[in-house]
């Protein structure tokens, strides 16, 4: 799920905003899990060349780091 994302980035940063937001709160804390690293990485970068959904990005962010949590616990 995260290589559609990075792949079609494009066309998906074309979606509304609200609808775009939509698409990063679902994607990055569980397509995220597989390559957190990268994903990480890819949104330092995302964030410093725009000002789009930067709240969504970190929230979603937070949530992917939840998650590597609660999947180390188990």
């Amino acid at each position: 799920m995260w290589d559609w994302y990075v792949s079609n980035l494009q066309e998906i940063e074309r979606f509304h905003p609200l609808l775009y937001e939509r698409v990063i709160a679902a994607i990055v804390p569980v397509a995220g899990m597989g390559n957190a690293d990268a994903v990480k990485g890819f949104f330092d970068d995302y964030m410093k060349k725009t000002e789009i959904s930067k709240d969504v990005i970190k929230l979603s962010l937070e949530r992917l780091e939840i998650n590597l949590r609660m999947r180390s616990r188990v």
